[in-house]
């Protein structure tokens, strides 16, 4: 059963576990490792001698019982309690950054620490889950997708990270493993270098200390063999291979801080003798009983390592576990220490990463999760996948020294359990999975936010905010219908139906002209498509099949009507003529949908989004990173000409009204720039969630936009937020200013499925 109990910010101010003991008392001042389930913050300093509270979590822990005269402690600092009493704290707000201490002989005083998980401060890394854990404010911030194809991993002085992509060139009908490298900045996420290897990697890739080099195991699966020629790679920056290692079956390795890199293959570590270079020694083997060093994870200053000794693992690829214990030693073999182990029979202890500072090491107790495939009783032939009931396991720091840490952890041990924060009201365990690298660097600073021109928060509803959002939602019965909201009062209006199927059927890209007179949406039949032009009031006026024997269509993006004439639209679509040369590609078609002849084909190159100026001319994204201009001409329209780069698609890209602005999405945020790239500035910076499909406010002051859900990275569900155009890095997470949540007359936020329009 997953270990993710929910502690309520109520009972975060008074869980503590004591012993008291004759030969268990505390000097004032001293601070012995309390379980981290001592969670308290006090504001209104009520006190109440009639309950008593318990908080489970890894292990159930129960309250000692005590009360005193609790508003003695702001004068006092410290107060003598009473082992005995029952206690119960009160707050009308959480505040994490104050946390009572309690001693064991009964003294406790206030301290001011920061962070949700006590001490400890700073950015752990989760790679697999494309995000990183702020231990102070114990909130998630994504950078990539939380899915099987992404990883992430940051530069030692967080300033870069890598993000590996597996299977980049599949879509495309290319190679099926072709991996792809990008560097980003970790302060903007945008893209600073990339690269692509035809072969496939493993794991997550590594910036060197000074940032000049990547290491990564490489996996050529041309060797024939069930699990690859898996060998350590360096590269350049570029993608240049550097030194490949002659040993193969790699399972793990980190990069200490002189450019030297440690690795593991079977059962020995291995230190590289030259920075930068792959010629190596054996520095510690390992007897077959002892188990096989993995995972290993160097100290901030290269002096030690911790690893995993493994002894054995699940036999099923579907069921994932590992046997192992967490160890140290120097970086010579010398002073080999058990760092963390577990009281189950079989302990399952993995996945270091050292603090900042190298004071703690990370340590994930008994992870168990998978599915398992169980025949049908009655059935023959037919079989059920069901998940494994083991726990997810939960997140510690240990002490890199003293006694080893063992899990879980009691009111006695050294761990300290790492929390995130669910909502602004509460936390729980973390329980990453164990087939992600994990790494820990500084916290961040913070960067400079600036509200904008949003309206005032007067107590109305949308904070003042009119005119109407339109979308397509369910209808009635099993219908889907063109809706619409309006921002003023909230009222959803039903204004007709698209069609008598769900939204699986209906593609979820309808869109509105700039005058609201005119819809369109596109219509799925078993991958048959077709784009459909009505009225507003609901009447059929074109039906267009986007497939012949000549072409066939798949729409990417909503159509964009032509503010000058709208019987002009812009089609983004991805071609999948079977034979044809460019099977795959992406690219941008203008069709005039009253005489159903194509206009123009931009073919160029590859386009994932496509938008008009005021003017008629168009603006395209290139699926490189290049945004180009196709400007209106007396037969049609010129071709493209390059404005501006990045070394990503611009995806989502949508021109401003009054002409002079883009908005596109770029590293899972939204970023605006003037259409000839200056004025680049980023509105939203990351959070826990991805924002995709900006739409500019019919005055070109705000931006709406979704917020993506984080189990669904096809971004298709979102909740609509809206910021002023001329604001930047606003965050949107527990303590949200500067954006306003569009909200129903209900009082529900809007959340909706597909692209919506604001007119």
């Amino acid at each position: 059963m997953p270990v993710n109990l929910v502690m309520t910010y109520r009972l975060l101010l008074i869980a503590v576990l004591l012993h008291f003991t004759n030969n268990a008392i505390a000097e004032k001042g001293e601070d012995p490792l309390l379980p981290s389930s001592v969670r308290q913050a006090l504001a209104d300093n009520e006190c109440s001698a009639s309950t008593s509270i318990s908080i489970s979590g890894p292990r159930s822990y129960a309250s000692s019982h005590f009360c005193e005269a609790i508003k003695q402690i702001e004068t006092l600092g410290s107060v003598e309690i009473t082992p005995g009493a029952n206690v119960t704290f009160r707050s009308s707000n959480l505040v994490f950054g104050n946390q009572f201490r309690v001693f064991s002989g009964g003294r406790f005083s206030v301290q001011s620490l920061t962070g949700v998980s006590r001490y400890l401060s700073g950015r752990l890394f989760i790679s697999n889950e494309g995000r990183y854990l702020d231990l102070s404010s114990g909130e998630y911030v994504l950078l990539a997708p939380n899915d099987t194809e992404h990883t992430i991993h940051p530069s030692s002085d967080g300033k870069e990270y890598i993000e590996t992509i597996e299977n980049y060139r599949r879509l495309r009908n290319e190679w099926w493993n072709k991996d792809a490298i990008f560097i980003r900045t970790l302060d903007t996420g945008l893209v600073v270098d990339r690269f692509e290897i035809p072969e496939s990697l493993r794991g997550a890739a590594k910036l060197s200390p000074d940032r000049s080099l990547v290491a990564a195991i490489w996996r050529d699966e041309s060797s024939g063999e069930s699990f690859g020629d898996e060998r350590l790679t360096i590269f350049s920056r570029n993608g240049e291979v550097l030194s490949r290692s002659s040993q193969r079956r790699i399972t793990s390795f980190d990069w200490l801080p002189d450019g030297r890199l440690v690795y593991t293959v079977s059962n020995t570590i291995y230190l590289t003798i030259q920075p930068n270079s792959l010629d190596s020694i054996s520095i510690k083997s390992f007897t077959s009983s002892q188990g096989e060093p993995d995972w290993i994870a160097a100290s901030p200053g290269g002096e030690r390592i911790a690893f995993e000794l493994k002894t054995g693992g699940s036999p099923s690829p579907y069921i994932r576990y590992r046997n192992a214990t967490l160890w140290v030693m120097d970086i010579d073999g010398d002073n080999l220490r058990l760092l963390a182990t577990s009281n189950a029979d079989t302990p399952r202890v993995n996945t270091p990463a050292w603090s900042p500072d190298g004071n703690w090491v990370t340590a994930v107790e008994g992870h168990v999760s998978g599915v398992a495939f169980v025949p049908d009783p009655i059935e023959t032939g037919i079989w059920w996948v069901t998940p494994v009931g083991g726990p997810p396991g939960a997140l510690y720091a240990v002490p890199a020294d003293g006694q080893a840490a063992i899990l879980p952890a009691d009111g006695t041990s050294t761990a300290q359990p790492i929390f995130r924060a669910v909502d602004a009201e509460s936390v729980t365990f973390v329980g990453p999975g164990i087939s992600s690298h994990m790494k820990w660097i500084p916290s961040a600073v913070e960067t400079n936010r600036t509200m904008g021109n949003l309206p005032a928060d007067d107590g109305t509803l949308n904070q003042g905010l009119s005119s109407n959002i339109y979308f397509n939602g369910s209808g009635d019965g099993d219908s889907t219908a063109a809706q619409r909201i309006n921002l003023a009062d909230g009222v959803v209006k039903q204004l007709f139906i698209l069609t008598d199927d769900d939204l699986d059927t209906v593609r979820d890209l309808i869109y509105v002209s700039r005058d609201a007179q005119l819809f369109s949406h596109y219509f799925d039949e078993i991958g048959h498509y077709a784009l459909y032009i009505y009225k507003r009031d609901g009447t059929a006026l074109a039906g267009l099949a986007l497939e012949s024997d000549n072409y066939k269509m798949i729409p990417k993006n909503p159509v964009r009507f032509s503010p000058r004439d709208t019987n002009l639209v812009l089609l983004p679509y991805r071609n999948l003529l079977s034979g044809s040369d460019n099977f795959g590609n992406h690219y941008v078609t203008v069709i005039n949908w009253n005489s159903k002849l194509f206009v123009k084909h931009f073919q160029d190159r590859e386009y994932v989004a496509a938008d008009w100026t005021p003017a008629g001319n168009i603006i395209l994204a290139g699926k490189e990173g290049g945004i180009y201009q196709a400007s209106a001409t007396a037969d049609g329209f010129s071709e493209p000409s390059l404005l501006f780069s990045f070394k990503e698609a611009a995806r989502d890209l949508t021109v401003s009204p009054d002409g002079y602005q883009l908005a596109y999405h770029l590293a899972g945020q939204i970023w605006v720039s003037n259409l000839d790239g200056t004025g680049l500035r980023r509105l939203t910076t990351p959070a826990s969630a991805f924002y995709a499909m900006p739409e500019w406010s019919p005055d070109s002051k705000h931006l709406a936009f979704k917020e993506i859900d984080d189990d669904d990275q096809s971004m298709d569900l979102g909740w609509l937020w809206v910021v002023a155009a001329d604001a930047e890095n606003i965050r949107i997470g527990h303590n949200t200013q500067g954006a306003i949540p569009l909200m129903k007359q209900s009082g529900e936020q809007v959340r909706i499925f597909g692209s919506f329009s604001w007119r």
